[in-house]
């Protein structure tokens, strides 16, 4: 059986969440008054979990990982769906009507779906691996229309229909990084494969399973309906290190592939497409750049103070566009004095309104130290794991913070005016958080 490489490798989606909304998006009004950027331990204290504070903004209904157990969220109150302790992870059908789950706590395990409300639990497969530290792709994905799922199991690739008429079985040749990822439109998929020296490659498939392209010396791919962009990546023969060349783009088959943006990037850059199609995110050592996807042109750019950009697990950036595109939320890593990681380090999230010539607000100003002490655990953004979330309307961001032993979620709202934290974490004690579509 082959493993994969653990990375701390995270790629920002513009992940759509089921949060109700009033109105449109709206441009903010005014300059904002932001916050002087003192430590957060004045923000409300944690609340244990049970009832929650009611959300204004409209119904949260999300599945979350609690224990290693499957739980509902809705009409904010909390629902267990499993008792098994040993999932992992979870994702929704695109319809939200079924839920996918690995059991097991390595990277090998059983595969089950069931109904969004707990019945129905089935086995689908056995042996499946799932690197689920990678949220790139975690090792199991559904189709875009909801009837089948793609999975690694064993050397294979596969592919299998829900009622399992139809299984088709793929041979692999490499060790895994991530995947399988499914493109948009359901025609091809990729699997991010590592070679013997841990670079990587961009394997594209068939929806049957056909094999494709492959894109060599591949990092940060990210789909769009267009296609895939991804960081294209050189050896250096001096170093020894991987250098980010530039970010490209190939077609939904891996093909006609064309330069998107080619600067001094990070060692280890991210990038994400807005979802309207009109703006590109790239990062290179010391900036987020916002590019014009017709031009490719940079129109702006946020800058950090970040001096270590090297560090075995931190990167500078996590970064995503509101769904409407029309905002930016970053986060950037910081540490205030020369030198390695440390208690010195600490992330700042703030927001860009696009739409009002990137006018940004401290959303949450030091929102992780880098260390809270020798005891605790690194901050959510140092575990692979992406610290907070879009509401579908753009209006909230959900924002994961270390809580007593596992992650808060707190629901940030008036993200461009008041930045208002509400009285307490949404949920207390979780791992992981899933949206319902």
């Amino acid at each position: 059986m082959r493993t994969g490489k653990l990375l701390l490798v995270v790629l920002i989606s513009a992940m759509i969440l089921a949060f109700g909304c009033n109105n449109t998006h709206e441009q903010g009004n005014g300059t904002p008054d932001n916050d002087d950027g003192d430590d957060d331990t004045d923000l409300p204290s944690k609340e244990p979990p049970g009832d929650l504070p009611s959300v204004e903004t409209g119904a949260v209904e999300l599945a979350f990982l609690r224990n290693y157990d499957i739980w509902l969220l809705a009409d904010n109150r909390e629902q267990q769906l499993t008792d098994e302790g040993d999932i992992s992870f979870m994702q929704w059908s695109p319809d939200g009507q079924k839920i996918l789950y690995f059991r097991g706590h390595g990277t090998t395990g059983d595969l089950w779906v069931m109904d969004a409300d707990g019945s129905n639990q089935q086995q689908l497969a056995q042996g499946v691996f799932m690197q689920y530290q990678v949220t790139l792709a975690p090792g199991l994905c559904w189709h875009p229309s909801g009837e089948r799922v793609a999975f690694l199991q064993g050397d294979s690739l596969v592919i299998q229909d829900l009622n399992g008429d139809q299984k088709t079985q793929v041979a692999l040749n490499y060790d895994y990084y991530g995947g399988p990822w499914w493109h948009p439109g359901g025609e091809t998929l990729i699997v991010w494969g590592a070679n013997s020296d841990y670079t990587a490659n961009a394997y594209f498939y068939g929806a049957d399973g056909t094999p494709g392209a492959v894109r060599e010396l591949v990092s940060s791919p990210f789909w769009s309906d267009d296609g895939l962009f991804f960081v294209q990546e050189v050896l250096d023969p001096v170093s020894g290190y991987l250098q980010a060349q530039g970010v490209y783009s190939v077609d939904p088959r891996g093909e006609n592939q064309r330069a998107v943006y080619e600067g001094n990037l990070a060692w280890s850059p991210l990038v994400a497409v807005d979802p309207t199609g009109r703006r590109l995110a790239v990062s290179d050592a010391r900036n987020v750049h916002v590019l014009t996807t017709d031009g490719f042109t940079v129109e702006f750019s946020v800058e950090s103070e970040i001096v270590n950009t090297r560090s075995e697990f931190a990167h500078p950036f996590w970064f995503a566009f509101a769904p409407h595109g029309d905002r930016l939320a970053v986060m950037n890593y910081y540490l205030e004095v020369e030198g390695e990681q440390g208690d010195d380090g600490y992330w700042l999230l703030r927001v860009y309104d696009i739409a009002d010539n990137y006018r940004g607000l401290d959303v949450w100003p030091r929102v992780y130290e880098l260390y809270g002490g020798a005891d605790q655990q690194p901050p959510v953004p140092m575990q692979g794991i992406q610290p907070f979330f879009w509401s579908g309307c753009g209006e909230n961001l959900l924002v994961l913070r270390n809580g007593e032993s596992e992650y808060d979620l707190w629901l940030v709202t008036d993200v461009l005016t008041a930045a208002d934290y509400g009285e307490g974490p949404v949920l207390a004690n979780i791992s992981q958080f899933f949206i319902r579509p």
